[in-house]
């Protein structure tokens, strides 16, 4: 049986490339130590060394509110150097790379340029840095075709960058792995993807992790998830190559699936097999014989794990993975098929963030409080808003009293509504016109505070979208009498906090720049404050376990619902920084904070976590007394 040799190339291309790719990350002993003395440690792990291979270890507290950032509720369910790696993907995510849809304009410093052609690379520097190819990119504004963007290779080049797409991704955070004393594979996705796969010592297998979206051992979520049309993946490092194809699929024994494997190797796994053991061969003949048993017996039980998946005809409840692509603009992601069978007709929404009729998206849960510590007393209210385009995530556009909140997706109207009374944030939305979004405003009671950032000009110019607008105090005339219409190229985005039907002295508004308001709040009466029951719910991150002096972490485990909550109630009369807490049938009680906010949904897969937040008594049930022990289910 003979194979085409365009197949064959392409296959043995595909190996050479990642070959190339895992043997940089070794090339620079340097380069690798630099690399470690960025990573940090101290945020990522619970303790002061590293976890010794075999040991037991639970993750506790985050220690600083920096480190929070990194920490999650399904922590629990990793241990050790596992957990080291699932904090250093989600830091990776978040500090290590910028993404780059389109380089801004080097002349104007336009950030829509348009893509108009590709080439080699041509200056010392693109040759240097390993440039496969060169983007060629125009500026509408001043029509300058003087941007590029180079591809670099060279992992020295990237983290000099530290900016790209999946490419350089995975390369850059194949050398943080190997930095931080993981064994590293490079895979290959034929669909056109790659990511990394680290081996676990405690779990004798290869975990996968995706620096672009921030995830670990979430196989399903390429097939399942961006719903791809996979076929061939490869699993590359400086000693054996894989097909690791079955990890990341259901469907392989499906006639479709075989015929997409097909148009890669037309005379099938044969052959292709064939071509790894031939380069698997050539890379084993300077290894000792450990080295070569090790992986021999890794190969085997991969192999049998492969087998036995193979059976498989869809994916489990608890592997499924419902999660278009986040990374990546949305027209990216749409022309590459990846924004997967979401609900959101490929609007970008997260987790915590769901539709509704009449609007963008909205947070699962809504109301929250910032500061439940101050509602009996004067307290400084702190809001700023931002252009999208400046903040890390979305949430971060509005921000109340330290706490991100904003829903949405880039081009659309950004809206938070604020108690004027207590500071307590109660509705955030996004819509995608200005018509959506002054109907909404026009239903917000009169005196609220609204936080707002807009950057869609769809319907802006129509009057009786203007006589809505004109709810909030000052808007218009804070715009500077500006003719604002869908054409007009001076304003890049709306900014404005305020309040609905008055016009504080404090109110403020932009079309470029941030802005920040910091005011008194003064109390007219007394606020009770009650907690409020969230059914299946979780929180972002959790602040601590409730302290052992309150109840101790055996008890906790076997405690009711009312004795939890019981303890937690004794705990806050003392400690009112805290927001709230979140726990499950036998499982300990989590205290939260402000950083836990958007709560998300949890159901019964993520082991139904129930979560408990103070708000103003007005905003709760009289029936709302926690959750009643014959209600819980087993």
């Amino acid at each position: 049986m003979s194979l085409p040799s365009a197949a064959t190339d392409r296959i043995r291309s595909r190996i050479e490339a990642g070959l190339t790719t895992v043997q940089a990350w070794e090339a620079d002993p340097s380069l690798l130590f630099e690399c470690r003395c960025l990573i940090p440690f101290h945020l990522l792990r619970d303790d002061d060394a590293r976890v010794p291979e075999g040991s037991l270890f639970s993750p506790g507290p985050p220690r600083t509110e920096e480190a929070a950032e990194f920490y999650r509720e399904d922590d629990a369910s990793y241990q050790g150097d596992d957990l080291l790696l699932k904090r250093l993907t989600l830091y990776f995510q978040k500090h290590g790379m910028a993404w780059c849809n389109n380089p801004p304009c080097v002349k104007c410093g336009c950030k829509d340029t348009e893509g108009v052609g590709v080439r080699g690379p041509v200056t010392v520097e693109e040759r240097e840095g390993g440039a496969s190819r060169v983007e060629l990119y125009k500026c509408p504004t001043c029509n300058e075709e003087t941007t590029t963007f180079p591809r670099y290779n060279s992992p020295r080049k990237l983290l000099e960058t530290r900016k790209g797409r999946c490419g350089e991704y995975a390369n850059l955070f194949g050398l943080f792995c190997r930095a931080a004393g993981f064994e590293c594979r490079y895979i290959s996705d034929f669909t056109d993807h790659v990511w990394v796969e680290v081996w676990s010592t405690q779990q004798q297998r290869w975990i996968m992790a995706d620096a672009c979206e921030g995830l670990i051992d979430r196989p399903s979520m390429y097939e399942d998830g961006w719903g791809k049309n996979l076929n061939y993946i490869l699993g590359i490092t400086i000693d054996h190559v894989e097909d690791v194809t079955r990890r990341y699929t259901r469907q392989f024994d499906n006639p479709e699936f075989t015929s997409r494997r097909r148009e890669i190797c037309p005379d099938g796994d044969v052959i292709s097999d064939s071509i790894i053991s031939n380069m698997n061969a050539g890379l084993r003949v300077n290894l000792n014989q450990n080295r070569i048993s090790e992986l021999n017996k890794r190969s085997t039980e991969e192999q049998k794990f492969f087998s036995d998946i193979q059976k498989l005809r869809k994916w489990t409840n608890s592997e499924t993975y419902s999660e278009g692509r986040l990374s990546g603009s949305q027209a990216w992601r749409s022309q590459r098929n990846e924004l997967g069978n979401s609900k959101n007709d490929g609007k970008e929404v997260t987790d915590d963030e769901s539709t509704i009729p009449g609007t963008g998206s909205v947070f699962h849960v809504e109301t929250f409080h910032p500061n439940p510590e101050n509602v009996s007393s004067d307290f400084d209210l702190s809001i700023t808003v931002m252009p999208r385009s400046d903040s890390k995530n979305q949430r971060d556009c509005i921000m109340v009293s330290g706490v991100s909140c904003a829903v949405g997706f880039p081009l659309s109207i950004s809206i938070v509504v604020v108690d004027e009374a207590n500071g307590c944030i109660l509705q955030s939305r996004s819509f995608t016109s200005w018509l959506e979004a002054s109907e909404f405003i026009n239903t917000i009671p009169n005196d609220r505070i609204v936080a707002l950032c807009g950057d869609t000009w769809q319907d802006i110019d129509k009057k009786d979208v203007d006589m809505k607008l004109s709810r909030l105090g000052g808007l218009l005339s804070l715009l500077g009498g500006l003719n604002i219409s869908s054409k007009d190229t001076r304003i890049n985005c709306i900014l404005f906090i305020g309040q609905t039907n008055r016009h504080p002295d404090w109110a403020t508004c932009s079309t470029s720049e941030y802005i920040y308001v910091k005011t008194k709040v003064s109390p007219k009466e007394t606020i009770s404050l009650k907690l409020k029951t969230e059914r299946n719910t979780a929180p972002r991150v959790i602040s601590c376990r409730l302290f052992e002096n309150c109840m101790p972490l055996k008890t906790q485990l076997l405690a009711t619902e009312a004795q939890k909550r019981a303890a937690f109630l004794s705990f806050w009369e003392t400690n009112k920084s805290f927001s709230g807490y979140t726990t499950r049938p036998n499982a300990p009680v989590y205290l939260i904070d402000k950083n836990a906010f958007p709560l998300y949904r949890s159901g019964s897969d993520d082991g139904g976590w129930n979560t408990f937040h103070v708000v103003p008594e007005r905003l709760v049930s009289e029936n709302d007394n926690g959750i009643v022990e014959d209600e819980v289910a087993p």
